[in-house]
Parts: structure tokens; C-alpha cells; sequence
């Protein structure tokens, strides 16, 4: 089952949402559960729901989590 907790940089770890839950406009962070031993494997990748397909999520890649760059006490993200 894939699942997603939602956030952007202040990424609320006690919500978790499945995927046919996600809202429009909204990001998350991806984690995955499968048969073959992953249990809530957080890949680090963070993705915006841009629309919906019948009942499916559309997603795009927002950006990584973590990687962040300061310069000079600026906090700068790859988005």
C-alpha cells in the first residue's frame, strides 16, 4: 500500500494519508509499505497533488527533503 504523510518543510508526522486521500494543491511526503519487507520506508521525496484522474491522484515531484543549501543564513531548496 503506498501512503503519504502531508507537509511541506514542517511535515506533520503523526498524519498519515492513503493515497486516494491526497487534496489538490497539497504536498506530501512519500512513504511506502509492501509485501516484500518495506514498513513505512520514507524515500525523502516530497510531491504536490496537482489533480485527479477519475479517482487517481495526478502528482509532480516538489523537491527532496533535506537537501537544502545556506548561503549566508539563506535556506535554499532544489524547487
Amino acid at each position: 500500500e503506498d501512503e503519504a504523510t502531508s507537509g511541506d518543510e514542517e511535515v506533520d508526522e503523526t498524519k498519515t494519508a492513503f493515497i486516494e486521500q491526497l487534496d489538490v494543491g497539497e504536498t506530501y511526503e512519500m512513504i511506502i509499505t509492501n509485501l516484500t519487507g518495506l514498513y513505512r520506508y520514507r524515500f525523502g521525496d516530497v510531491v504536490r497533488c496537482v489533480g485527479h484522474r477519475g479517482e487517481a491522484p495526478i502528482i509532480e515531484f516538489a523537491y527532496r527533503k533535506g537537501q537544502f543549501l545556506n548561503t549566508l543564513g539563506e535556506r535554499t531548496s532544489e524547487e
